[in-house]
């Protein structure tokens, strides 16, 4: 089971006569990063690093020309889908409890690869 703060998420929650199962309070710790990681996104996508991956998305060259570090800005963005790769791969190991590379199928590979080329 997981622990932020002192909380655990893997025992039920008792709030006087209302008793909210493990499940639950992992579904809201999901909801909860997912809002966070669309106001980041949102948020991103509005800033100058926003705009500079945008430029550098349609032009490569003309990026450089306008003055943005080209090289900085592509590893600060493999860097952000590192990240929050690396949260959903911390929690989806946490709800599970145990992975191993047998609980993924090969058809699952082919299709994260698929999304990620196509993404």
């Amino acid at each position: 089971p997981m622990h932020i703060f002192g909380f655990s998420f893997g025992k039920p929650l008792t709030i006087g006569d209302f008793t909210i199962a493990p499940v639950t309070l992992y579904y809201y710790l999901f909801l909860a990063l997912v809002v966070m990681t669309v106001v980041i996104c949102h948020r991103l996508e509005n800033s100058r690093i926003g705009r500079a991956w945008m430029a550098i998305r349609e032009d490569d060259i003309a990026a450089k020309a306008m003055g943005i570090n080209v090289r900085n800005m592509k590893l600060l963005a493999f860097a952000m889908g590192a990240t929050f790769g690396g949260v959903s791969g911390s929690m989806f190991a946490a709800f599970q409890g145990f992975i191993s590379p047998e609980s993924f199928s090969l058809m699952e590979s082919v299709m994260i690869v698929a999304m990620i080329v196509l993404g």
